[in-house]
């Protein structure tokens, strides 16, 4: 099954403002972002995001 952006799902949905998007895609979480706008992003009030730091290539709280 193909995938489709965060951004065109929004688009063809005509979403303009999301009060809550929750995020749990298994260490994808940086795809979605990257390939999002800010101004976008900036439409979203609230965004909850769960990651795993011991997945490779995850979004972690030490820097390096």
């Amino acid at each position: 099954m193909d995938g489709i952006t965060l951004e065109t799902f929004l688009n063809h949905q005509k979403i303009e403002l999301v009060d809550l998007l929750k995020i749990d895609i298994e260490g994808a979480e940086e795809a979605v972002f990257n390939s999002t706008t800010d101004a976008t992003l900036c439409n979203v009030k609230q965004i909850t995001i769960e990651f795993h730091d011991f997945m490779p290539g995850s979004i972690s709280t030490e820097e390096g």
